[in-house]
């Protein structure tokens, strides 16, 4: 469990987990969905599309929908373990107190809404009319993932964009975009916390921070290097051990520094204190996610960019040697402080050609 929280914390964290799996059984029974209030908020978060042998696209379209007010019991519950969590870290009262913290931490703390039924639109620069298509309905955690049979033919790598219908009534737009990636080119894995954002995962302190506190800070020479990359045509997928919770700060952030592609981020709810989770190690989480991507993209080659902070290069020498033929470098950052050891590269790459992986240091500045 986590042995810092005080028995009655433990107690009221006890009781919020039963109340969530009891909703989560009772759910699995009720028949009833709903759209989108006016009192709701939705979030597409960003995915790419695969190529059928017919011309047509499998799209896959993942949503996110919340009641952004911070009330409630569990709510307020959370907020509560939040706050003692964050001070075994050294934060103060005043620092949480900051605009930064609140917007970020905000998003840990709404209503994940179950059983939204959505219908969106999809439309692209090809078709003058939009196709409208019903979602799946969203799960506990407020996510919804739906795969769409896209009948219509469009240009390889051109973009489809979705929004959210909604009553005439109600005059907010939820918009978002999907890559349509064709059956072969050049793809970039690329990792985000001390790669492409300083974010000192090795200490957990300075992460905590970085991660809620302070301005996200760039890893600018490899955002250059990722920008090179996407001028030789290369199509991007970030993959990250992080929460979806801290996808609503990242966006601006990736939008201003690296090129555009999908993002994969961890699901998980404070109620089960998940809140946890990305403190920890996810080598078996980064293998299945970045395989999943391989085995989408069966006939692209593939670059795989991380840093030497934590477990990148040992994940990526497992995925090569799974994927020998569609991996065609491996990059890592090296990061002061962590293990830069030759015997260490050697054992996480053992087998595989060195012209293959290569350990740079890429400047913050």
């Amino acid at each position: 469990m986590i042995p810092f929280f005080s028995a009655s914390r433990r107690q009221a964290l006890f009781l919020a987990i039963g109340a969530g799996m009891l909703a989560m059984l009772l759910a699995g029974f009720w028949p009833f969905s709903s759209g989108l209030r006016a009192d709701e908020e939705l979030i597409f978060l960003p995915t790419s599309a695969v190529k059928n042998s017919d011309g047509s696209w499998a799209v896959p379209v993942h949503t996110w929908v919340f009641e952004g007010e911070e009330d409630g019991i569990l709510r307020g519950l959370g907020r509560a373990l939040i706050g003692e969590l964050l001070e075994q870290f050294g934060v103060s009262a005043q620092e949480t107190r900051s605009q930064i913290f609140q917007d970020r931490i905000k998003y840990f703390l709404v209503d994940n809404k179950r059983a939204k039924q959505l219908t969106v639109s999809v439309s692209s620069l090809n078709h003058q009319q939009p196709l409208d298509v019903q979602l799946q309905k969203s799960s506990a955690n407020g996510h919804a993932r739906t795969l769409v049979n896209y009948m219509r033919k469009e240009v390889d790598g051109s973009w489809l964009t979705l929004a959210a219908k909604l009553p005439k009534s109600d005059q907010r737009n939820f918009l978002g975009q999907i890559k349509l990636v064709p059956p072969t080119g050049h793809s970039v894995i690329c990792d985000i916390d001390d790669t492409i954002k300083v974010s000192n995962v090795l200490n957990k302190r300075q992460l905590i921070r970085n991660s809620l506190f302070r301005p996200y800070q760039p890893v600018l020479a490899m955002s250059r290097h990722l920008r090179e990359l996407e001028k030789g045509g290369a199509y991007f997928h970030y993959v990250s051990a992080s929460p979806w919770q801290l996808y609503p700060s990242l966006r601006q952030f990736l939008k201003n520094y690296v090129p555009s592609g999908t993002v994969a981020l961890r699901d998980f709810r404070l109620k089960d204190s998940s809140f946890v989770a990305f403190l920890r190690s996810s080598q078996a989480y980064k293998i299945e996610r970045i395989s999943a991507i391989l085995k989408r993209y069966p006939k692209h080659h593939f670059t795989l960019i991380g840093d030497s902070g934590e477990h990148d290069p040992e994940v990526y020498g497992s995925i090569y040697r799974s994927f020998p033929s569609q991996i065609k470098t491996i990059t890592i950052r090296a990061v002061e402080g962590s293990d830069l050891r030759k015997q260490r590269f050697k054992q996480a790459f053992k087998d595989i050609p060195e012209k293959v992986w290569n350990v740079r240091s890429f400047a913050v500045q």
